[in-house]
Formats: structure tokens, C-alpha cells, sequence
């Protein structure tokens, strides 16, 4: 009676759990206003049959699933436990998916991933928690787990180079850029007002790969997947541009392509 009693306690507690986490795919879903046409429309400028992708971030999935659709083979690279959990389940069928449950960084090792009280904001990085940590009714990171890492070299090394690369790392991005010695195609970089530097710091990075001037490049306010400038800028031009954005700009992505 008392390891039925033990049984039926753990099968509660991984119920409870599947069911936090069908519900955050459900709200992920509700948050995005922009009509799916759009974003797609968006993303096939660079994403198309047969495109290598890298999500890099792919928390449970929901960008996988539109660059499967596009055409994309996909790596879906992610650290979050349950998150891989779930990215097996939703893909497990699909021969364009391509799961690594690791966190892409600056090297191959382990680091500490800190969960979050909503997968999203599960983090490496320490100043990203510090930005948010005192948000009135914010996020909270109350677990730490240890989490392979791998580089993007690696995965170049193991899966090829691919088309296009979405990073949302939470903060890890440059990092995850120390980790990259060759310029990708084209590529998406998480934008958030109150880490400012990461993202100054990320095309920095990406023009000592590809040298100044070879990359050019253009910002998306949240979740719009409209391009706000009608000219491609260059790095130092795209630094100067993020740099005088007003803080009520709270995130968005910056693209980059490069010319060779």
C-alpha cells in the first residue's frame, strides 16, 4: 500500500506537470497576434525546401514547426528538461527535425541552466536574471539543473552549415556567437531593451567573423515579422540604430545576412 501510495503520488506530480506545460504551449499560441501568413512570409525569405535551420532556443517547438513547414531540416537545439521532453513527443514522426538537448554556448561542457518559473525565461545567463529578477509579478527562477553545452562549430561540424540560424537564448547569445568561427547565411538574434549590450555585443561578434561590411542588417519589433527598416543597415549603422531605441521597445529580433 505504501509504494501504491508513492506510485499514484508521482503519477499526480508528472500529470500536474504535463498539464503546466500543455498549458504554457497553449498561452505561447494565444500571445501570437500576428497572423501566421505573415510570419511565414517572413521567414521564407530565407527558409525554404531543403534549408538547414538552426533553432537555437527552440524551447517546445512552436518556430520548429514553421520551419518544418517552410521546408526546413531542422536542428532544434534545446537545454529545458521538459522542454526536449516535449519537442520529442511533438516531432518524433517528423524525419526534418533534428533534436540536441544541450544549450548552445561558447564551449562543450555542462553549465547551469536556471528554469524558470515559465519555460521561456530559463537562462544561462546571469545578467538576464539580474534584468528581470525584480519585475513586480515577474518571472522567478527558483531550480538549477546542469545542461550539456555544445558550440555552434560543433553542430556545423556535425549537421552542416545551415541556411538560417534563430538564436533566443535568453541572454546567451553572444556566447553562443564566441562558439562560431565561420559567418552564417542568414540568421535571426533575440533583441530585449534591457540587455541592449547582448545584442550589440552579437554583431560585433558577427563582423569580426565575416569582416565589417559583410553582413547587413534590419530589426522586427516583437513578434511582428514585418521589418521596420526599408534599407539594410551595416554593423556599425545597426549598432548606432539599436543603441538610440527607446526602452518602451521592449524586445524584437535583429536579422542579419551576409554578403559574400
Amino acid at each position: 500500500m505504501k509504494n501504491q501510495g508513492a506510485k499514484v503520488t508521482l503519477l499526480a506530480a508528472a500529470s500536474r506537470g504535463r498539464r503546466r506545460l500543455m498549458e504554457e504551449i497553449r498561452n505561447l499560441r494565444r500571445r501570437r497576434n500576428e497572423s501566421e501568413l505573415t510570419r511565414q512570409r517572413l521567414l521564407s525569405t530565407w527558409v525554404r525546401p531543403g534549408t538547414r535551420v538552426f533553432d537555437l532556443g527552440a524551447n517546445v517547438g512552436e518556430l520548429t514547426e514553421v520551419f518544418v513547414r517552410l521546408g526546413g531540416e531542422v536542428v532544434a537545439v534545446e537545454p529545458h528538461p521538459r522542454c526536449v521532453t516535449e519537442l520529442r513527443r511533438r516531432f518524433h514522426r517528423s524525419k526534418n527535425v533534428s533534436i540536441v538537448a544541450a544549450a548552445a554556448s561558447d564551449e562543450i561542457g555542462t553549465a547551469e541552466l536556471h528554469l524558470g518559473s515559465i519555460t521561456e525565461v530559463s537562462t544561462l545567463s546571469t545578467r538576464f536574471r539580474t534584468a528581470y529578477q525584480d519585475q513586480p509579478g515577474g518571472v522567478h527562477w527558483s531550480e538549477v539543473v546542469q545542461v550539456r553545452t555544445t558550440t555552434l562549430d560543433a553542430l556545423i561540424g556535425r549537421f552542416g552549415m545551415p541556411g538560417f540560424a534563430k538564436l533566443d537564448l535568453e541572454g546567451h547569445e553572444p556566447d553562443a556567437l564566441e562558439g562560431l568561427s565561420r559567418p552564417i547565411p542568414a540568421l535571426s538574434i533575440e533583441y530585449n531593451a534591457r540587455l541592449r549590450e547582448e545584442s550589440l555585443r552579437c554583431i560585433e561578434r558577427l563582423d569580426a567573423i565575416a569582416a565589417p561590411g559583410r553582413y547587413r542588417w534590419n530589426f522586427s519589433p516583437y513578434e511582428s515579422y514585418v521589418l521596420s527598416l526599408d534599407s539594410w543597415l551595416t554593423g556599425e549603422a545597426m549598432r548606432a540604430w539599436l543603441s538610440s531605441l527607446s526602452p518602451d521597445l521592449e524586445t524584437g529580433d535583429v536579422y542579419g545576412e551576409y554578403l559574400p
